[in-house]
């Protein structure tokens, strides 16, 4: 309880039990020793004037102390416990010196000089080796390394603020638009570069392909490449589709493009004026020349097989059939030759288009085997039935010896006979018929 205080007048008050024990009383009231009181009650306060409504300084039964200006203003600077091992104030704490937390123990923490040459900062740790301070005007820094376990936001307010690296801060980082990461110089990795990261439009670029050579996956997957195979050679190990069209040797005379011919069909060009190209299903066709330095196969091991270049004896020629059984070949300067049978189901010319044209075929009435001679079509020789041969025209040759009706018809030197078999053929001469017959 509070002590009462009393006036003491020398030699009147009694110093007796009575007194001493009010007076004893009164002390221990006022010096609360393991005394009860509650958390928000004031057991401590001064005031600094006797006036003064309000104290300078107080403190509550829960430990709180308080700090104010006095007089008829409420203290407005506090510190308490907040928590478990926790000490509070609800404004500011300044000190001259550096705050350090958890002193001596790794998780020690030091507020204050922080920098090599005592800038503001925070140093970590109980060996002091790891900071953070302000080194500069609007510059915070640290003179080891930086991680951060989740987001890391630069440029937050979309200023146009860049990552840079390098004293000379030539090599950047920024975000150029939505989405869009971008450096103004060059980016190396020394492994690799993916984006699209796990997904089916996953693209990484670094060691691909055989033997890790240099290279791009795509998908997720990695089951398709692109990859440098050796010097000037790039390889992929399935297939290569252009939606449009692709160049080599782009610009060069020996540029090859795969285009689309005539913006349909499918076709290589070569040097711009050469092409081969897909004219129609199942046709390949080139609108120039088409030379091959070796032999040139159609239907391949088939007995429709077609060789063309084929060295004939020497000669250049085509064989017909798988066997090589049938042939076409140059046998002289000016003469074709086959080694076999030649058949054709229609006509054939000799100096086609010219005076000394000759065709043979179904040249006769109603499509009768035989000859036509000149260029006009206008001289006919054909069989005209069974052992017969005709001309529409009057034979003429000099030197003509006509002996008998089953003699002999010379055609050359007149008398002289010719030693011949007994075979003949007949032939008729306007209207008159003659027997010639088969020499050797």
């Amino acid at each position: 309880m509070p002590y009462t205080g009393q006036t003491w007048t020398d030699g009147v008050t009694p110093l007796d039990s009575v007194h001493m024990s009010a007076l004893d009383a009164g002390v221990v009231g006022a010096v609360d020793v393991d005394n009860l009181a509650a958390a928000a009650s004031q057991i401590v306060a001064n005031k600094l004037l006797a006036g003064d409504a309000q104290p300078a300084f107080k403190i509550l039964g829960d430990g709180a102390h308080s700090w104010g200006p006095g007089s008829s203003t409420a203290p407005d600077t506090n510190l308490y416990r907040a928590a478990a091992n926790t000490l509070k104030t609800d404004g500011a704490f300044t000190s001259a010196l550096d705050v350090i937390s958890q002193i001596n123990a790794t998780g020690m923490t030091r507020l204050g000089g922080a920098g090599p040459g005592g800038e503001a900062g925070i140093k970590l740790g109980n060996a002091g080796d790891t900071n953070l301070y302000r080194s500069g005007a609007q510059i915070l820094k640290t003179d080891t390394n930086f991680r951060v376990g989740q987001y890391l936001d630069v440029d937050f307010a979309g200023a146009g603020y860049q990552i840079r690296f390098g004293s000379a801060v030539d090599t950047n980082l920024y975000r150029s638009q939505a989405g869009v990461l971008k450096t103004d110089g060059q980016f190396w990795a020394s492994t690799y570069l993916a984006a699209n990261k796990g997904t089916a439009n996953e693209v990484t670029v670094g060691h691909n392909g055989g033997a890790a050579a240099a290279g791009f996956y795509f998908s997720n997957t990695g089951d398709t490449n692109l990859y440098r195979y050796g010097a000037n050679q790039l390889m992929t190990d399935g297939y290569l589709y252009t939606g449009q069209a692709a160049y080599f040797m782009r610009g060069s005379a020996t540029q090859v493009g795969i285009v689309a011919q005539g913006g349909s069909q499918a076709a290589l060009t070569f040097a711009g004026d050469t092409n081969l190209y897909r004219s129609a299903a199942n046709e390949l066709k080139t609108d120039g020349a088409f030379k091959a330095g070796g032999e040139i196969w159609a239907r391949p091991g088939a007995a429709a097989q077609v060789v063309i270049g084929s060295n004939v004896g020497g000669n250049a020629g085509i064989y017909f059939g798988s066997g090589f059984d049938t042939n076409l070949y140059r046998y002289a300067g000016a003469v074709l030759k086959t080694d076999g049978q030649f058949y054709v189901t229609s006509y054939v010319a000799a100096a086609q288009g010219t005076a000394g044209q000759a065709t043979t075929g179904g040249v006769g009435p109603s499509g009768a085997a035989g000859i036509q001679l000149g260029g006009a079509g206008d001289v006919t020789l054909y069989r005209n039935s069974a052992t017969e041969l005709k001309s529409n025209v009057t034979i003429t040759a000099p030197n003509v010896n006509v002996q008998g009706t089953n003699g002999v018809m010379l055609f050359g030197e007149a008398g002289v006979p010719k030693a011949g078999s007994a075979g003949s053929f007949k032939i008729t001469v306007d209207g008159a018929t003659y027997y010639v017959p088969f020499y050797p």
